[in-house]
């Protein structure tokens, strides 16, 4: 079940919706936006060899990330849908023609990033919300159903209820 990290249907939602969003940018401002990417998750936070970057991109990876296989991991586990919104900040050491990037390089590209992934989540939070509330996105309700190994009698009241916070249909 967990082969497929991401929610197809959210994705798809999420990829029209950034698109049309993106248009109205000023021109100078649009930004690409793909779908169907492959995400490689390294341990981090550090860069990538040249071999290991070399290695990710004849693998068939398009993107390097740090966190996507610890979030979806956990998204999956809380039963939340979960989707990959990545930008830039750097193209990795594989380009040799490029100077090695730098922390500073990174930071100040995230910081730039930061409008522009504000704007995408003001313009598509209450589409989505209304696209999961019109059932017209699947949650991954259930999905916990074995995740828990403990017999249910032996597990405590306290215990319970701290995890009806997220699956309030486990007590």
């Amino acid at each position: 079940m967990f082969g497929d990290p991401f929610d197809s249907e959210l994705t798809e939602l999420l990829v029209e919706l950034i698109k049309t969003e993106v248009s109205t940018f000023e021109p100078q401002d649009r930004i690409g936006v793909h779908g169907g990417k492959v995400a490689v998750c390294m341990e981090g936070p550090a860069f990538s060899t040249r071999a290991e970057s070399c290695m990710y991109r004849q693998l068939g990876g398009d993107i390097i990330n740090m966190s996507v296989l610890p979030e979806a991991k956990l998204a999956r586990e809380a039963e939340l849908s979960y989707v990959l919104i990545a930008q830039i900040t750097d193209y990795d050491a594989w380009r040799v023609s490029e100077e090695p990037v730098t922390v500073q390089e990174v930071m100040d590209t995230i910081a730039s990033n930061v409008s522009v992934s504000n704007r995408l989540t003001i313009s598509t939070l209450d589409k989505v919300h209304q696209a999961i509330s019109q059932n017209k996105i699947k949650t991954c309700r259930g999905t916990m159903e074995y995740g828990v190994m403990t017999k249910k009698e032996s597990i405590s009241y306290e215990s319970k209820k701290v995890l009806s916070f997220i699956l309030p249909y486990f007590s």
